[in-house]
């Protein structure tokens, strides 16, 4: 391959920087909502997740009082 050849095919196939052709020809997509929707999903559940805890947590600190109330009269 001669100097002429090659600099026609570096022309012919310009370096793009480790991205592909498909991503260059049209900017990408984004569903905000989507994205929010997903989030919000989320939050929800560690929302509820964090209720259940709590309420686990005060059932079982009721049931601790009653029982060290019911070892000193016992």
């Amino acid at each position: 391959m001669s100097d002429s050849e090659s600099a026609v095919a570096a022309s012919v196939h310009p370096t793009l920087g480790g991205k592909s052709l498909q991503s260059l020809e049209r900017p990408r997509y984004k569903s905000w909502r989507k994205k929010y929707r997903k989030m919000r999903h989320d939050f929800d559940g560690k929302l509820e997740e964090n209720k259940r805890l709590f309420k686990e947590e005060h059932k079982l600190d009721a049931i601790a009082k009653r029982l060290r109330e019911e070892l000193e009269y016992a």
